[in-house]
């Protein structure tokens, strides 16, 4: 994050050779830079959207894994198991009244 701060706040167009790019190639730029970005949002809307209850009851839900979720792989998954076993998963604690994502 401090990355991105500094990056933005020490921005400066784009010059090549002495050759300084036009507002549209920048933008292009920052359009392809952004482009592998926007799912995240986008599927993050449609989760909240989705998903039943409160909107603070959605993004609980929504940030919680599946009760199936495993590591893949055999050696990992036997890390895993072996992690949790003694150790409680998660503590936040959902509401029980039977949510499920549609």
């Amino acid at each position: 994050m401090i990355i991105l701060i500094i990056t933005l706040l020490t921005y400066q167009p784009p010059v090549y050779e002495g050759y300084v790019y036009g507002s549209g190639a920048e933008m292009f730029g920052w359009i392809i830079a952004c482009f592998p970005f926007l799912p995240i949002p986008f599927y993050s809307g449609f989760m909240l959207t989705t998903t039943k209850g409160t909107p603070m009851q959605r993004l609980k839900i929504s940030c919680t894994p599946t009760s199936d979720w495993r590591p893949q792989g055999e050696e990992l998954n036997k890390k895993y198991q072996t992690w949790t076993k003694y150790r409680a998963p998660c503590t936040l604690r959902l509401p029980k009244i039977g949510f499920e994502r549609r």
